[in-house]
């Protein structure tokens, strides 16, 4: 019983740490984009962040005006570990990247 116990979580942590990974991936290649075309128009890396932290503060408004219940609930706090992840990053030093 304990095997079959064991094997579940195992399976539902590597779910889970794939999904993970993959979102992260989304988020990665959404930020390019968007760091890309901000180049494009002549913004240098400071205001380039700056404008994707309102682009993601902006979301998480939206998100928490428009959603309702438990999705409301989870897009919230993703978002808000996101933004608070990025402020996190500002904080300890330059915004060079």
């Amino acid at each position: 019983m304990l095997e079959y116990i064991n094997d579940t979580a195992r399976g539902m942590l590597t779910a889970i740490s794939a999904a993970t990974r993959y979102i992260f991936k989304g988020f990665n290649f959404v930020e390019d984009g968007l760091r890309y075309l901000s180049s494009g128009l002549g913004l240098n890396n400071e205001a380039q962040t700056l404008l994707l932290l309102f682009i993601l503060a902006t979301c998480l408004l939206g998100t928490i005006r428009l959603l309702k219940g438990p999705t409301r609930t989870a897009f919230a706090f993703l978002l808000t570990l996101i933004l608070l992840h990025a402020l996190e990053h500002i904080a300890r030093g330059p915004v060079d990247i």
